[in-house]
């Protein structure tokens, strides 16, 4: 049976605990792709605890209230390779167990 056909919680209780702690998606290249990735994260709701994103600013708004999100973690690409470290840095020490690119 597709996942898709069965709700949440019933899931959930066939599942027992296998919830994986974190995902982390990443769309920094445009509104499409960003649009695009939100119905994933329904699904990908029911396998992680917490499900963050990382995006540009510009896209971040498209993102804010979306109920299957934990945290949106955005990057300005003018900070340059700098910025994309110190970002990098910070994402690498919450330790995820899935991103998806």
């Amino acid at each position: 049976t597709p996942l898709d056909s069965i709700d949440q919680r019933q899931y959930m209780a066939t599942s027992g605990n296998l919830k994986k702690k974190r995902a982390l998606v990443i769309r920094l290249s445009s509104l499409g792709d960003v649009v695009l990735t939100t119905s994933a994260l329904q699904r990908l709701s029911l396998d992680y605890e917490e499900v963050h994103y990382l995006t540009t600013p510009e896209y971040a708004g498209w993102l804010q209230g979306h109920a299957c999100l934990s945290h949106i973690w955005t990057y300005e690409k003018s900070t340059g390779f700098s910025g994309w470290m110190k970002m990098g840095n910070v994402l690498m020490s919450l330790h995820w167990d899935a991103v998806f690119d």
